[in-house]
């Protein structure tokens, strides 16, 4: 996903360069710990962001509230101090499980308001989309994580965050051929409403 945000900006005239600390399953503990090889704290220290994207396992928020607070707090605390806007993304609930969509939303807020961060309203645009228009599959088939659609609506919201505009109208469209051509431009207009 951060490679299409990336390539949105880069086709909208926009300079884009995308640094990740990731490992599958882990937690925000885990990256200010250095956990599973993790170097998240060096890399903030180290190196000039104008965005740091908090980002917590999909449960976390849910079952471990208190820890994505806290150190959600220590890695924003950090980031500002060396001169980063921090985003948080608000990550969807998982398929089988919706209505737990409030509290991970209570939590991202909470932090938010602790760090003065804004947050990515992806899962906001995931609602709106699964409202409006059922057939549009953003889950994988594992019910957790995106589809190819899901990624392309993700990354439209945070280029929309980052940016501050919206992808519509931008030079930034697959092949009018591609088999998704139209509901990638039905996702633009999501994102763009999204607020």
């Amino acid at each position: 996903m951060p490679e299409i945000v990336k390539n949105i900006a880069e086709q909208n005239g926009e300079s884009c360069m995308v640094t990740l600390s990731v490992s599958g399953g882990v937690s925000l503990k885990d990256h200010w710990e250095g956990n599973s090889g993790l170097q998240t704290k060096t890399l903030i220290e180290k190196e000039r962001f104008d965005f740091v994207v908090l980002q917590d396992q999909s449960l976390a928020p849910i079952i471990e509230a208190e820890k994505t607070l806290s150190y959600g707090k220590k890695l924003a605390d950090l980031a500002i101090q060396q001169g980063a806007q921090i985003i948080i993304y608000q990550t969807w609930a998982r398929k089988n499980n919706p209505d737990s969509q409030s509290k991970l939303d209570a939590t991202f807020e909470k932090l938010a308001l602790n760090t003065g961060a804004k947050i990515a309203p992806v899962a906001k645009a995931w609602h709106l989309t699964k409202r409006d228009f059922p057939v549009i599959e953003l889950y994988d088939p594992d019910g957790s994580h995106p589809s190819e659609l899901g990624s392309f609506l993700t990354a439209l919201i945070f280029y929309k965050t980052i940016y501050k505009k919206s992808a519509i109208g931008s030079d930034f469209l697959p092949d009018p051929v591609h088999p998704n051509y139209e509901l990638i431009q039905l996702l633009m207009n999501i994102a763009s409403q999204v607020r």
